[in-house]
């Protein structure tokens, strides 16, 4: 997919493969719309992509397990258009399964899965009217496909994020 020119909305970009991901776009010829709870780390690859690229990207600091915050996003994309949406923003959990609190399974599956999937209705309005192709990307990992010693409730997310992917990608 040819991304110059295009509009590119990236969550978890304060850092890691989302920082990453934003970079790449901005150098192929993309807006990025930089999304994380961290608006400091936000400024900071704001200001490492316009020095590298040229490119001002866009910053929009935001909690993607807050629905208030979902909303804000969904504005900025209607405002911008959108044609690409790059879920990033997750997080591990390690411990063994007789040891883990129910509140750890359910945060990481609220960030790995629930959160990208609400994040990306309400932006399918936006992304519709964009022009071209259109992409949803969700970073994921083998332990989506295969269970991962000590780290059920990450394996189990990413497993959900995985088929979930696969249900709406025809």
């Amino acid at each position: 997919m040819d991304i110059k020119g295009k509009i590119a909305l990236i969550t978890g970009a304060s850092s890691g493969i989302g920082e990453a991901a934003a970079r790449l776009f901005a150098a192929k010829g993309a807006l990025p719309i930089l999304v994380a709870r961290r608006a400091d780390e936000l400024k900071r690859v704001q200001a490492a992509i316009r020095t590298e690229t040229g490119v001002d990207s866009i910053i929009i600091p935001a909690d993607i397990t807050r629905d208030s915050d979902r909303q804000k996003i969904a504005g900025a994309a209607e405002q911008y258009g959108i044609s690409l949406l790059v879920h990033s923003a997750g997080i591990t959990a390690h411990g063994k399964f007789e040891h883990t609190r129910p509140e750890v399974l359910e945060k990481t599956m609220e960030i790995n899965f629930y959160s990208p999937v609400y994040l990306t209705q309400s932006l399918l309005p936006a992304m519709r009217r964009a022009q071209g192709p259109r992409k949803i990307v969700l970073i994921s990992t083998p332990s989506a496909l295969h269970g991962i010693p000590h780290r059920f409730a990450y394996s189990a997310s990413k497993a959900a994020g995985h088929a979930w992917m696969e249900s709406i990608r025809v």
